[in-house]
């Protein structure tokens, strides 16, 4: 039933390809342009020097869409490179430096040692006469799972 219903109502292949050219023309003109720079770019890839924009082109997606490296952080190009530069460098590392050995000692302080080479957990840090009740209601527990 199927292969008689297809048969009757299927388009041949010029009446697809007429359909296709009407209703999809820029498609397929833009696809084939768009083919042909393909090509043109993976020739330029293949023979290095042979087309200076594509060189240019792969030297800006080596850098990551920008025309060059840039820094992160500014320059005083006053002190960079002098003796007065270095030694404020090196204090601003020493201030660093510090800074990390301070919170490090804040949280070392804590009067929550820390087992096994774990971070202590909220629980560790239970005021000390509760621990006992804890203790308690888990035996309850325990001894009425058993029975």
């Amino acid at each position: 039933m199927y292969a008689l219903y297809y048969k009757r109502n299927v388009q041949t292949d010029e009446e697809f390809e007429e359909m296709l050219r009407k209703n999809y023309s820029s498609n397929i003109e833009s696809s084939k342009s768009k083919r042909e720079d393909m090509m043109q770019f993976m020739s330029g890839i293949k023979d290095p020097g042979s087309d200076q924009g594509t060189e240019r082109r792969m030297a800006e997606a080596l850098a990551g869409g920008r025309g060059q490296a840039k820094r992160h952080y500014a320059v005083n190009k006053e002190l960079y490179g002098t003796e007065e530069g270095v030694k404020q460098r090196n204090m601003a590392e020493e201030e660093q430096r510090k800074k990390e050995e301070r919170r490090k000692r804040r949280t070392k302080g804590s009067g929550v040692a820390a087992v096994d080479g774990k971070k202590p957990s909220p629980r560790d840090s239970l005021d000390v006469e509760l621990k006992p009740r804890f203790g308690a209601v888990r035996d309850l527990v325990a001894s009425i799972d058993g029975k």
